[in-house]
């Protein structure tokens, strides 16, 4: 599942209004002390989870109940103050993901949020931190660390010192949380111990009704009471299945469900099955998948009798490193080379007439662009490809209430700690997340984290740069920079190509030179694109000799030397050298230009070289928009007095 977005300055705002308009709707029973998902349920009391937008409530899996125990003994030490907050009788606790600097959760218990848990980036670990309703416990308990203040009313940001404190337990260190209320008993706040026994303000308000339930309860009993709404989700579903496949008069043999071996998928999978028979699925394994989930995937295709179609992305995402460097958040070069390449190939060998209908497990409670994306739409990068989701509209909880109904079988990775699934190195990920891959599949993190101890020497990058994982970003957001101070240095900017060029008599001399890769000179063989912009091409000496347009151009180890007066003829041709040369000698066979394409005039031959059928060729260029080493490289033209 994608992360909570985070947005800088004046957008905070407009994001969290829309966060608030997408808001799921989820009730506490607090007859039975379960979830629900009607208000109405069996007419009982059933009030609303107040949780913080869009409040997408999963549940806490084996690894989430023993970290989250764990958290709440550390802070307080004792084993019966932890249990006033979370007691043992509760099965059924429900996390919320909201927005830190790296991964945090709300702690739901009894239908109220206890607490946050949250990665903190500087002590590099998790930590617990009580929130309204467990501060509320604490203070009704008098465990913890407390304090009873002789004011009025507290406000954020406030310094409470010592002489306005009535009755307090208050922490040894420094930088602990503290609950707090006012001798009048209006206000409750949490803060933070400073130096002087005082306290500093982080956040108050007035204080709030928390009704103790006091009963066991149990996911086996959730899923009974919300059976009905789960099985007529199901129903709504699979009628929307079959219109939209009616609607665009896609056949049977046409469809085809993409399974990534989360949750989301595998709700998808089985609500399709049941819409359309036995269809294919298709598995996209990018070649930096954990193994688990390539096993699982293949385990229930085959359990389910399934045909499987793989996409494979091989290794071209460590082939494209020496090119792209790192991923990032805001420079996912990795998604079009092992993810939208091989899917598109998969769909092509396997599909011969078009279009095809593409079944994703995609929520809007996932994210704001999520939210805001129609059921049923087409991917510029996958041409012939129509995609619909079936549970836009459901909840993580309502996802795993209906899994744990059908009694599927369910990643073991989730059980395991990870909220997410699919690349294990992705740039979306949180620090928090990329310790728990670092510390359960040593092997792989070790290559990962050598290639970025060889990147950050080679680009004068300090060792913070791989601490805190600031390669997930070329621009660092705020929250990164406000919490990190002088750690969060400016990470490097997307690769860059200078065409260089000195206008002399009769001949310009050219030079390319990549950030990240130097000085680039055309090599060939390896391919014969060349011709796609070079006229003829012959080796005389130590250079090559080609016509461009037909104007001369030669090339020795280092340079182009352009044989025209023609300045715009100079920058045009260079230009389109500088493109084939890239795409020659650094090609990571995705074939996003075979399968583009409109006149079949490229193609992989068997010993995977790229061939270039000249007579088919109508010079549209569409294999240049979307080359992946273009469409992620700034080229920019300089005329220099002199080259280097």
């Amino acid at each position: 599942m994608s992360p909570p977005l985070k947005v800088k300055g004046a957008k905070v705002c407009t994001m969290y209004k829309a966060l608030i308009k997408i808001s799921a709707r989820i009730y506490w029973n607090l007859e039975r002390n379960i979830p629900v998902f009607r208000e109405n349920f069996k007419e009982e009391v059933n009030v609303p989870i107040k949780a913080t937008p869009p409040c997408d409530l999963r549940p806490a899996l084996r690894f989430d109940v023993e970290l989250t125990r764990k958290l709440l003994l550390e802070y307080f030490n004792d084993r019966k103050s932890a249990e006033v907050l979370l007691p043992p009788h509760e099965e059924i606790i429900l996390l919320n993901k909201i927005p830190y600097p790296d991964l945090a959760d709300e702690i739901i218990v009894e239908g109220q949020v206890i607490g946050h848990r949250f990665f903190d980036i500087r002590r590099y670990r998790w930590r617990f931190k009580p929130i309204y309703a467990g501060v509320s416990k604490i203070l009704d308990k008098r465990i913890g660390f407390y304090a009873i203040v002789n004011l009025p009313r507290i406000t954020r940001l406030y310094v409470i010192h010592r002489s306005d404190i009535l009755e307090s337990n208050l922490p040894q260190t420094k930088g602990e949380y503290v609950a707090i209320e006012t001798k009048n008993g209006i206000y409750q706040g949490l803060g933070k111990s400073i130096r002087g026994d005082r306290i500093k303000v982080l956040k108050a308000w007035r204080k709030r009704r928390h009704p103790e339930i006091g009963k066991s309860n149990s996911w086996r009993e959730a899923v009974e009471a919300n059976r009905d709404w789960l099985l007529s989700k199901e129903n709504e579903s699979i009628k929307f299945l079959q219109e939209v496949a009616k609607k665009l008069n896609i056949p049977r043999d046409r469809i085809f469900v993409s399974f990534s071996g989360g949750k989301d998928s595998l709700a998808t999978l089985l609500i399709s099955t049941k819409a359309f028979g036995n269809i294919p699925v298709l598995f996209n394994d990018t070649g930096i998948e954990l193994p688990e989930t390539v096993e699982y995937v293949k385990r229930m295709a085959d359990k389910l009798g399934l045909e499987l179609i793989c996409a494979s992305g091989d290794q071209r995402f460590f082939e494209g490193l020496e090119f792209f460097g790192p991923p990032a958040r805001d420079y996912r070069w990795c998604c079009k080379v092992v993810k939208l390449a091989p899917i598109l190939d998969a769909i092509n060998a396997r599909f011969k007439e078009k279009p095809v209908l593409s079944i994703v497990g995609q929520r809007k409670y996932e994210s704001i662009a999520r939210a805001f994306s129609p059921s049923v739409w087409t991917n510029k990068w996958l041409p012939g490809v129509i995609s619909t989701t079936p549970i836009q509209e459901w909840t993580a909880l309502q996802v795993w209430l209906y899994l744990f109904l059908e009694k599927a079988e369910i990643n073991e990775l989730y059980f395991q700690g990870f909220d997410r699934l699919g690349c294990w190195l992705c740039p979306a990920s949180e620090v928090a997340e990329l310790q728990l891959v670092a510390k359960r599949y040593p092997k792989l993190w070790s290559r990962w984290e050598s290639y970025l101890e060889s990147f950050r020497k080679a680009h004068g990058l300090d060792r913070d740069w791989i601490r805190f994982h600031l390669w997930r970003w070329k621009e660092l957001p705020g929250d990164q920079r406000r919490l990190l101070g002088d750690k969060a240095r400016k990470s490097l900017e997307e690769p860059t190509l200078d065409i260089l060029i000195v206008k002399g008599e009769g001949v310009s001399k050219v030079s390319f030179k990549h950030s990240y890769l130097g000085e680039l000179v055309l090599r060939v063989p390896p391919s014969d694109l060349v011709y796609l912009v070079i006229d003829s091409l012959k080796r005389v000496d130590n250079f090559l000799e080609m016509y461009v347009e037909n104007i001369r151009v030669t090339c020795d180890s280092r340079f182009y030397n352009i044989y025209t007066d023609d300045d715009e003829a100079v920058k045009k041709i260079a230009t389109s050298l500088a493109k084939i040369t890239i795409r020659v000698n650094y090609c990571l066979r995705c074939k996003l230009c075979v399968n583009n394409c409109p006149s079949n005039a490229i193609l992989l031959d068997e010993s995977g070289q790229m061939r270039f059928l000249r007579e088919k060729c109508t010079k549209c260029y569409i294999c240049n928009e979307k080359c992946p080493l273009l469409s992620f490289l700034s080229i920019q033209t300089k005329v220099l007095d002199k080259l280097e």
